[in-house]
């Protein structure tokens, strides 16, 4: 039986990242409810020619959740993932009126007002590939910050390969805790809340010794349970639509356990958030039940299938 699919849609998949299996369930979904779009799934490190040329023929829309690699597309429009600075990412998302804590790159010059930025700020290293495990993350009385220089600090310090950020320190509780909204073109495709199990090191902590703590939700143990808030979730379809270039989108939100005023953290806009089979996740994954976990939470693959028909249907080119 001839075709009958008007457009294409590609899928760039990351070995590591994705697993296959997942895509090839999501274009099977696709296939149910959109007669009139072809899926094809490639992988990225690899150029892929007789699907480029396949897909040429009809107008096509590659969605890539990581930077494309060995995959190029001969025809149609790219959405893909990337590294986005975190300066970069205050910029866009204050832009987009999105609520984040005050943010500064320290400098020589920078002057911290308590009545601007509070009593206490963090310390976040901006060299790419130092946070994932919390390194260098700290906080500091504001009074007590001051600009040092790269080669001043320890061997091993991330600030010694390149500049640090100070951010307004917004008070999460005792114990450290972030929500992690995964969205697919900025619908939710899961939502949890990241809870540390230790206590945070109390704010009355003599300077010294508070500074050498790291705060961040990924320098410890920690727990894992899902949540359906709705202000979370609008919360990260508003991050979500400040890159809208960006599929796939990590989203980390905390809130002010005072006021309860939500704040965007940041976005995880790399591709590797796909956390129901990349590897890295693994663990986690595994603490948490398993995958289906995740998947049936709000029906991710369901809710991806339906995202990307709809995006496909007005992009494709």
């Amino acid at each position: 039986m001839p075709s009958t699919a008007e457009k294409n849609l590609i899928l760039v998949q990351e070995y590591g990242w994705q697993s296959i299996n997942d895509f090839n369930a999501i274009a099977k979904l696709i296939s149910e409810i959109a007669p009139d779009i072809e899926t094809f799934i490639v992988n990225n490190a690899i150029s892929n020619s007789v699907t480029r040329k396949r897909a040429a023929k009809r107008p096509t829309l590659v969605v890539s959740f990581g930077a494309l690699r060995g995959f190029n597309t001969a025809r149609g429009r790219i959405c893909q993932g990337g590294y986005i600075p975190k300066p970069e990412q205050v910029k866009r998302l204050e832009a987009a009126n999105v609520a984040v804590p005050k943010s500064a790159i320290l400098t020589p010059e920078l002057v911290l007002d308590t009545r601007e930025w509070g009593k206490f700020v963090v310390l976040k290293p901006l060299a790419r590939g130092h946070s994932s495990h919390g390194a260098g993350v700290n906080i500091l009385r504001t009074s007590e910050v001051v600009y040092v220089q790269p080669a001043d600090y320890p061997e091993g310090h991330p600030g010694r390969d390149g500049s640090m950020m100070v951010q307004q320190f917004i008070n999460c509780g005792e114990r450290l805790n972030v929500y992690r909204v995964l969205t697919l073109f900025g619908v939710p495709l899961y939502a949890f809340l990241i809870l540390l199990d230790e206590p945070r090191q109390s704010l009355d902590t003599p300077d010294i010794d508070l500074q050498s703590v790291v705060i961040a939700s990924n320098s410890g143990a920690r727990q894992r349970t899902m949540v359906d808030d709705e202000n979370v979730m609008e919360l990260a379809r508003n991050i979500s639509s400040a890159f809208p270039e960006v599929p796939l989108q990590g989203c980390d939100i905390i809130r002010d356990a005072h006021s309860g005023a939500l704040y965007a953290l940041e976005i995880n806009a790399g591709g590797n958030t796909w956390q129901f089979s990349s590897d890295i996740a693994k663990p986690m994954v595994e603490q948490m039940g398993g995958a289906h976990v995740l998947i049936d939470q709000f029906s991710a693959f369901d809710i991806a299938a339906r995202v990307l028909v709809e995006r496909t249907r007005v992009e494709a080119e």
